[in-house]
């Protein structure tokens, strides 16, 4: 058995990705989690928290300052792994600069360049891409239900971004719902964001009426934050089991089953593809309900947060190998 120390140094419960993780690891058949450091294998720190002290963010009273007095005196780095799914693409926030060489390993979501859709590859360490996956809240509240006895169909099309009055032409979130939206003239679409009456958090809980609108739709036209790739949206959409439309990424072909362009998923180069896709689509009802089918059996199998366990378990076999 591997002994795991998944450090939380906050007073708060274990919440959003970080929670997906615990839980895969608590089940999982050759982990054991352990409360101390010296007790584990290895030890994992979620995003930032490995920093935490020093992040401005972080309140003391919201602290449990005899972890972070732990994390402080820690030096066997070579047992530590960081996995990183925040916003920003440089590491200075998550760990310290002259620490990052020394740990065993390093996984980050936002680490692509999007002026030229490249990975960036200049950190002072190796660093492995990771992707978001199936969240298995909405995976039980999908299984849950008889989607026979809903309204099916009730969109062609959803794009669950609000539509500004100004748009900046470089920002697909502005540009691809205005573009969507000219075509309700054509097709019935739904366009915008849906609001919970019980303020439910985006990551922790389903928010029902969105999931459900993505449910009842041909077509789920998504796309990424602006500086940065990747978002729950994206593996929800999959999730449903229709046609999903996504602008270019980087990380889903590189990654270990990859999304495969008209097998799994449909990327979009720019806002005159995207209508053309969809017009093709809309016309092509089998070859539209074999992808959808497709991508969310894939994904099913092989991109859920058990499965990104499992690559971070595999990493370290191989790092261990080359580093008895």
């Amino acid at each position: 058995m591997i002994k795991i120390y998944f450090v939380w140094p906050l007073l708060c419960p274990i919440m959003n990705e970080s929670l997906e993780f615990y839980n895969c690891i608590k089940e999982h058949s050759n982990l054991v989690l352990v409360d101390d450091f010296d007790k584990a294998d290895y030890i994992i720190y979620m995003m930032d928290l490995r920093n935490v002290e020093k992040n401005r963010w972080y309140k003391k009273e919201d602290l449990n300052l005899d972890i972070v007095h732990k994390i402080r005196s820690h030096t066997n780095y070579h047992k530590e792994i960081i996995i990183d799914y925040n916003d920003w693409v440089d590491t200075k926030n998550n760990i310290e600069s002259h620490i990052l060489p020394k740990i065993l390993l390093y996984f980050k979501r936002s680490m692509v360049d999007k002026t030229n859709l490249s990975l960036i590859d200049n950190y002072p360490k190796n660093i492995i891409p990771i992707s978001y996956a199936i969240q298995n809240n909405y995976y039980m509240y999908d299984t849950s239900i008889n989607w026979e006895l809903y309204n099916k169909d009730l969109y062609d099309i959803c794009c669950m971004f609000n539509i500004k009055e100004k748009i900046n032409r470089n920002i697909n979130r502005e540009i691809i719902p205005f573009t969507v939206n000219e075509l309700s003239d054509k097709y019935n679409v739904f366009v915008g964001t849906v609001q919970d009456d019980n303020k439910k958090s985006v990551y922790n809980d389903v928010i029902e009426s969105y999931y459900n609108i993505l449910k009842n739709s041909k077509i789920i036209v998504t796309c990424n934050p602006h500086k940065w790739e990747g978002d729950h949206r994206l593996w929800e959409a999959l999730l449903t089991g229709n046609l999903v439309l996504c602008d270019e990424m980087v990380i889903p072909h590189i990654m270990k089953n990859p999304l495969i362009n008209k097998k799994h998923i449909v990327f979009y180069k720019n806002s005159t593809d995207l209508k053309s896709l969809i017009d093709y689509y809309m016309i092509n009802d089998n070859e539209r309900i074999m992808i959808g089918k497709v991508g969310r059996e894939y994904c099913l199998k092989y991109h859920t947060f058990k499965n990104r366990l499992d690559e971070i378990i595999n990493a370290i076999k191989l790092t261990d190998k080359q580093h008895p």
